[in-house]
């Protein structure tokens, strides 16, 4: 996944603004991705060398973008599901698998968020291609 970005710092790891990208409507209601007009700073790697107030190319690999959404998303639905199903087979009660089941998509997100955690120290994306020298004239 690429999206245009405007380097706020450079060095070995950049901090980068991203941009929105051109399929944004500019309707922050409907994706929530630039809340009220909120940035979105992020860490990059910098391997070209971009320096503050160039434009440039991040660059987020698709793997990284994707498990992220299966953890968020589809991991607690599925834990979720297999955890009740497999508690009604074995339990009389009628409550037991619900409770099981919600527990156990709470534990999903802790796992998802612990996930998380362990990746917040690492930049996200690369620097993949300076757009312009951000000189202003």
């Amino acid at each position: 996944m690429k999206q245009e970005a405007k380097v706020v710092r450079g060095g070995t790891i950049a901090r980068v603004m991203v941009l929105r990208s051109s399929a944004c409507t500019g309707d922050c209601e409907g994706c929530g991705f630039c809340e009220a007009g909120q940035p979105l700073y992020v860490d990059a790697y910098n391997p070209s060398g971009a320096q503050g107030g160039q434009t440039v190319v991040v660059e987020t690999e698709t793997n990284t973008v994707m498990l992220s959404a299966v953890l968020v998303y589809l991991l607690p639905l599925i834990v979720f599901l297999v955890v009740y199903f497999a508690v009604q087979a074995i339990s009389t009660g009628e409550y037991v698998p619900i409770a099981c089941a919600s527990g156990s998509f709470v534990l999903s997100f802790l796992v998802a968020r612990g996930y998380n955690k362990k990746k917040a120290g690492r930049p996200a994306c690369t620097v993949v291609e300076i757009r312009d020298n951000g000189e202003q004239g």
